[in-house]
């Protein structure tokens, strides 16, 4: 014997037999789906045109030209390309060490109980406050 409420056979009625019916715990992958639709096709299209270019030598009279590797092998021998690897890193290395250094260094600064932190860290939360202020308004 099977017992039924009342109340969920109320609930069944008020919905048409040809309208679709989605449960609670699954609505929201149906309002996420658009969104992440739209996100793949921002990111897919665009790494699959640098990847096809990456293969490719841009020919102004005939279009594209099919060089495999070619480009990667004669980028790899150019020294201009090399001189660029060596300042990119040099600078990406300096960089993190400095901002890492200097975060480090303020963190350990605003942990302490002193005189003035909670000032110091307020004039720090400005720049995050000012630019949310201005963003939403």
């Amino acid at each position: 014997m099977e017992i039924v409420s009342s109340i969920s056979l109320r609930a069944r009625a008020r919905h048409s037999p040809g309208r679709v019916r989605f449960r609670g715990d699954n609505v929201g992958y149906l309002f996420v789906t658009p969104t992440l639709v739209f996100l793949t096709l921002i990111m897919v299209f665009p790494l699959g045109y640098a990847v096809f270019l990456a293969f490719h030598e841009i020919l102004p009279q005939s279009g594209f030209k099919f060089v495999g590797v070619g480009n990667f092998t004669r980028a790899l021998k150019d020294p201009a390309f090399w001189n660029s690897m060596c300042i990119t890193a040099g600078f990406t290395g300096v960089s993190v060490v400095l901002h890492m250094s200097l975060g480090l260094g303020l963190a350990l600064l605003l942990n302490q109980q002193l005189r003035g932190t909670g000032i110091f860290r307020f004039l720090l939360l400005i720049p995050w406050m000012v630019s949310q202020v201005v963003a939403g308004g």
